[in-house]
């Protein structure tokens, strides 16, 4: 892409990101569990999913 296509799409994006809402709202009973990048670790992933994954659990990965 040269330059210009780089610029409009660029645009494109700002737009398309400036129109979405910035809060989602999920509706939990139990608690949200927040888990920062595992960087691939496939064995953490799984172990995080294993302990806290319920019906009242909602795992947001970052």
């Amino acid at each position: 892409m040269n330059f210009d296509k780089n610029i409009n799409k660029y645009k494109e994006l700002i737009e398309i990101f400036s129109s979405e809402k910035r809060l989602i709202r999920l509706k939990s009973y139990g608690k949200a569990i927040f888990v920062g990048d595992t960087h691939g670790d496939f064995d953490a992933s799984k172990t995080i999913i294993e302990k806290y994954l319920n019906r009242e659990n909602t795992i947001i990965f970052l």
